[in-house]
């Protein structure tokens, strides 16, 4: 069961809607924002005021309307086997989105602020997250590393995410690092890359490793 309207969810939505208020009182109707940074942190897209401050709030309710979708008409077991990744993966999108509606105000109002930096943390933060979360699941088509040999194995399942569990962590972390020390540039969009592709990927190829094993052993 998804849960839509758990305090952080309704904190989040509270707070994203306070700053898109904030943007139409207090940031000059004249002014363009920015909506789109390049690999090099600069800014390569541009919005009138309202569509800039619009555009969140819309991805935000495609996004919920997405998840009610799936809690509505989505298989009944596969959500309960998923129940706690989706859970955390609509909350921290929520919270990412939030943060970035936060920063596009923050330039309005002319305060400055290293947006690239800060999405790269948020990033991070996201990571972490889902990474705490997976353990926690059961074998789905929904969410996690869904290939044959983990769907046909709740053990491989379960063995497969604890480890890629603890690599998204650690990749977290890393980036999290690693977005204070490195200013914008292609390599802080490589290292987010990297810090999700390869625990993806590691954690793929234990899967595989432990069903070759167990075929062994029959």
């Amino acid at each position: 069961m998804i849960h839509f309207r758990s305090p952080l969810n309704l904190v989040l939505l509270a707070i994203g809607l306070a700053a898109t208020i904030a943007g139409f009182l207090f940031v000059p109707m004249n002014l363009d924002l920015p909506v789109h940074w390049g690999l090099n942190g600069q800014v390569d897209g541009m919005l009138p005021r309202n569509w800039a401050l619009l555009q969140l709030p819309v991805i935000v309710t495609s996004i919920w309307a997405l998840f009610w979708a799936i809690a509505r008409y989505g298989n009944k077991e596969r959500q309960q086997a998923s129940t706690y990744v989706l859970n955390v993966a609509l909350t921290a999108i929520t919270g990412l989105m939030v943060l970035i509606q936060i920063l596009i105000v923050l330039v309005g109002l002319g305060v400055a602020v290293d947006v690239v930096k800060a999405l790269v943390i948020g990033i991070a933060l996201m990571q972490v997250a889902l990474g705490n979360i997976m353990p926690k699941s059961q074998p789905n088509s929904v969410a996690g590393i869904r290939i044959p040999s983990t769907l046909n194995d709740a053990a491989n399942w379960q063995a497969t995410h604890r480890l890629t569990g603890l690599l998204l962590i650690a990749g977290g972390v890393a980036l999290f690092v690693t977005a204070l020390l490195v200013p914008a540039s292609p390599a802080l969009i490589l290292a987010i890359l990297a810090s999700i592709l390869v625990p993806l990927l590691l954690g793929s190829i234990y899967s595989l490793v432990l069903a070759a094993r167990v075929r062994r052993s029959v």
